[in-house]
């Protein structure tokens, strides 16, 4: 039989980690959104080939993220 500590830190966990998610959003808001503007230039960067249209949108991303 397993122990009740052991059940109660296995149903914690997942509340746990959404809580965890929350806090961070709230007070390290500008790392959650650099990793976020940094993803989503990396999704655009994949489709895109002209240099240019690449050197604008880098320069956009740095403007938004500064």
């Amino acid at each position: 039989m397993e122990r009740p500590a052991t059940i109660a830190a296995a149903l914690f966990r997942p509340l746990r980690g959404r809580l965890h998610g929350v806090i961070d959003r709230r007070f390290y808001r500008r790392r959650y959104d650099a990793a976020q503007t940094v993803s989503a230039f990396g999704s655009a960067l994949r489709d895109e080939t002209g240099l240019a249209r690449i050197q604008s949108n880098l320069m956009r991303v740095a403007h938004d993220a500064m």
